[in-house]
């Protein structure tokens, strides 16, 4: 977690550099460098865009073009650890011309590590761990990772990727995945969280201000858990489901097609919960809200 913040300190301070006036043509991009199979590439940009696409030879291709107002592409390390940073003159703040566009290929099986403020990252064909930390960007991950950590501040994040672990983190942005599998944990403060799809062996969804909506099946000892403060909770299950249920709402109602109807958990109050047993029981699912349904579907 020091190390999350510290990350993200260094990202929001590298992003007040950039801010006014140039006028010279972007810089075309064309660079090659050996690699391992299993290298790690770290890549750091400022604004504009990042593309990462893992093919089969041993060789990065650093591709696209290079920002009025940076002053290089820095390119340094060996065939197992590669560093490639936008640079900026150091003691300029006003910065317009700013945007460079990187389109890095790479081994598929290597490792891919990316720091961004102002600027989309999108991610295809790779098969290694994924990292990708963004202030103000859109992530879209698109391979067959092992693993994927994927963290934004105010941007969209979407992930296609069957990975053995995948972490989400948002603090405004809508997350969407798709197929996922393994070991979930998804964080958001004022998005929604959409799960298309999937088998999980341990997950968490949670939401302080957003829906939570997911389909997906998950794995008889596994534990689950689904919250938000402000917003829906909805679970689309297969009939199958063997799980122990404990289910509450404080202020909203709940639908339940797997077991037993919810009750009052009050006398007094508005709020309702549910525990319930379907099928054997052997995973745990806890589903909770403050204010906002929860509906448990079969599919």
């Amino acid at each position: 977690m020091r190390a999350k913040r510290v990350l993200q300190h260094h990202l929001l301070a590298w992003a007040a550099v950039a801010l006014c006036a140039s006028g010279v043509s972007a810089s075309p991009i064309n660079e090659r460098r050996p690699a391992d199979a299993n290298i790690r590439v770290s890549i750091k940009n400022l604004n504009g865009t990042v593309t990462i696409e893992g093919w089969d030879r041993k060789e990065v291709e650093i591709t696209g073009e290079l920002a009025p107002d940076a002053e290089d592409l820095d390119i340094s390390g060996n065939e197992s650890r590669l560093r490639i940073e936008v640079i900026f003159p150091r003691g300029k703040h006003n910065f317009h011309d700013a945007d460079t566009d990187l389109i890095i290929k790479m081994p598929a099986g290597g490792e891919a590590r990316v720091g961004v403020v102002n600027a989309d990252v999108d991610v295809t064909k790779m098969k290694g761990p994924i990292e990708v930390e963004s202030v103000n960007g859109d992530l879209n991950i698109t391979s067959e990772c092992q693993e994927v950590t994927a963290h934004s501040v105010n941007g969209r994040i979407e992930v296609t990727a069957p990975s053995k672990r995948t972490d989400i983190e948002t603090v405004g942005g809508r997350i969407t995945l798709n197929r996922i599998q393994g070991e979930v944990s998804v964080n958001t403060v004022g998005g929604t969280i959409m799960v298309k799809g999937g088998e999980f062996s341990e997950a968490r969804f949670s939401s302080v201000s957003g829906d939570v909506d997911f389909t997906g099946s998950m794995a008889s000892d596994g534990s689950f858990r689904f919250e938000s403060h402000n917003g829906d909770v909805v679970l689309t299950l297969p009939a199958k489901t063997s799980a122990e249920f404990e289910v509450g709402t404080f202020n909203g109602d709940i639908t339940n097609e797997l077991g037993p109807e919810a009750r009052r958990s009050s006398r007094y109050g508005p709020g309702r919960e549910l525990n319930f047993t379907a099928g054997s029981g052997d995973a745990r699912v806890t589903i909770s809200t403050f204010n906002g349904d929860i509906r448990i579907l079969k599919k």
